[in-house]
Order: structure tokens, then sequence, then C-alpha cells
């Protein structure tokens, strides 16, 4: 045993190493915390919050359900945050957030959902705003419920969607077509050129075709009104094969269907597209009626400033130039003010 033990001794003095001795392990806090632990660990939580808020631009909200009250947090760098209390926040929403009456029934439905059962979900939703511009707002939230599954508040981060790709998915999506024509109208034609004419690079083009039906008085009054709607979904589906999905398709006038696109697009292929739309056109014909006849102008464009209503002047001012020359024609507007 002795010699053993000056073993190890030995070993110990050759190798330097020196005996351990147990060290004081912090021990866990206590449930009951001191008061000024308690105000720092708050202090700490608030402070995350207001760097999260200042940095993603977000509104932090809780809805307690019994008291029908909701406090919402917003932080702005360089200010204090702002807290707000506000009461019957469902009915103030309803009638001073939501800016589209056919997006009421649908949002409140999935909130108000989350006061009664457990949720956790996304909705999107268009807001007023002052000016009248359209945005569009995101909010998550999250039920919280007890122990015995009741729900007593609702919390969520509501979100601004300033970005113009978002915003004009969203709109577009809020876009009707005619169910008979399967066109877009006047005013959702305008909203998707606009947004397409802003996005021109260097070196593209927008191209703007109307074509207007000849004797459309006479067809409405021959076939009606629907049956004429009808003949003009079929003119317009005649040609779709022939454009990509992001190319247009609409109804300026009861008489006018256009098709717009864009990008590196040389003149001589305008010039192709006008006459495959004009030959497509011309073999959709109505029964039981003469042949159908049609006239074309074309306004080409490649500022980003241009607007839809000045390409629609132009290119009908080509269109009614064309038909001075007798039917099916075309004409660029560039050529009669050339």
């Amino acid at each position: 045993m002795k010699s053993t033990d000056m073993r190890r001794k030995r070993a110990l003095k050759v190798s330097g190493a020196l005996p351990v001795e147990p060290r004081d392990i912090p021990q866990p806090m206590p449930q009951g915390a001191r008061p000024d632990e308690k105000g720092r660990e708050a202090m700490c939580r608030e402070a995350i919050l207001r760097v999260f808020l200042e940095k993603t631009n977000m509104i932090a909200y809780r809805y307690e359900v019994a008291k029908d009250e909701t406090t919402l947090w917003q932080a702005t760098p360089g200010e204090e945050m702002k807290e707000v209390r506000t009461e019957n926040f469902y009915d103030y929403f309803t009638h001073e957030v939501l800016a589209d009456a056919d997006q009421s029934e649908d949002v409140l439905t999935r909130l108000t959902d989350a006061c009664r059962r457990i949720r956790d979900d996304v909705v999107e939703y268009r807001v007023k705003t002052q000016d009248g511009s359209p945005l569009w707002r995101r909010t998550s939230y999250r039920s919280l419920a007890a122990e015995d599954g009741q729900v007593y508040a609702v919390v969520g981060l509501m979100e601004d969607l300033h970005d113009t790709t978002h915003m004009m998915e969203r709109q577009e999506a809020q876009l009707k077509r005619d169910p008979q024509t399967r066109l877009f109208d006047r005013e959702g034609l305008e909203l998707l050129v606009n947004h397409q004419l802003m996005e021109l690079s260097r070196g593209e083009k927008g191209v703007l075709f109307i074509v207007g039906i000849d004797d459309y008085e006479g067809l409405c009054e021959m076939l009606g009104e629907s049956s004429c709607n009808g003949y003009i979904g079929t003119l317009s589906d005649s040609v779709r094969a022939d454009f990509r999905g992001v190319d247009v398709f609409g109804r300026v006038k009861k008489d006018e269907v256009a098709v717009f696109i864009s990008g590196r697009i040389s003149i001589d292929i305008i010039e192709k597209r006008a006459q495959r739309i004009l030959d497509l056109f011309l073999r959709v014909q109505p029964q039981d009626y003469a042949t159908v006849s049609f006239s074309m102008g074309i306004s080409v464009t490649g500022l980003p400033a241009e607007t839809f209503d000045h390409m629609v002047e132009e290119a009908e001012e080509a269109m009614l130039s064309a038909r001075r020359f007798g039917p099916n024609r075309c004409r660029m507007y560039d050529e009669i003010k050339g």
C-alpha cells in the first residue's frame, strides 16, 4: 500500500497536477425570486420586444377575451415604445380598419374563432389609408388557453405589406373577370398594364393592341347582348394560346378587346403578332350572321412613365385610322403621326 501511495505522489509531482478541489456550484434560483430580480426579467423581456418591433416595423397585440380589450405595442427607433389600449376592438376593426367589405366576413370569422378555439394562423386583408391608396396587412395570431382549455387571450403581430410585388399580387387576386367574356374590365386592365409599364427595363417595350368590331351595333342587335358577350369571349380565347401567361387580356369598351405584352420586342415581332391576332379573330365567326370584320390600332412605348390611358388614346386613334382604309386593317400610332 505504501509503495502504491508513493508512486501516486511522485506521479502528481512529476506531472505538475494539483488535487482538484470541489467548486461551489450556484444553486438554482428559487421560484419565489426577489422583487428586483423579477423587475429585471420584465425589463429584459420588454427590451427584447422593443428591439424586435423596431427591426421588423411590426405591431404586437394582445386581445383579452373576457375584457374585450386589446393592447397594442409599437416601437420606433429613438422613441419610447408606444402602448395603446382599446375596447370593442372587433367593432373598431370592422368599421375603421378593413377597407374591403367583401373580405370583412371571412377575416372577422377567422379572428374571432381564435377567441373560442385554439388557433395559430395567418390572415391577410386590405386596410384603409388616408389617401385611399391600397395597403395590405398580414396578421399572425395565436390563441392562449388556460388549463381547462378556455381561451383567455389572443396574441399576434401585424405587418403592413409595403412591397410592390406583394401588393400587386393581392390586388390582382381581387380583380374580377367578366364570367361571359373571361376578360378583365377596363379598371382591372389599367391596373395590370400600368404595373407592367412601371417595371419596364432599358431596351424593353410595352405594346397595346386594341381590336374593334367594325359593326358591333348590328352584331349585338342580331345576336343579343348575352350571345355577343359570349362571342367576344370566344374571340379572346382563340388567341390566348399564342401568348404568355403574363400577357394581359381585357375589354376597353363593349366593342373593343385589348391585348398588352411587354419585353424585348422588335417592330417585326409586333407586326407578326398583330397579323396573327386578326387572322385568328377572322376564323371565329358567329352562325347565321354575315362575316364580322375588325380594325386594329397599336400603341408602343419604351417609357416606364407611360400610362395605360395615354396608350389607349393612341391605339384607338390608330384603330380609327385603319378602319378608314377598309376592313381587317391594322395601324400603329407612330405610322399615322410619322
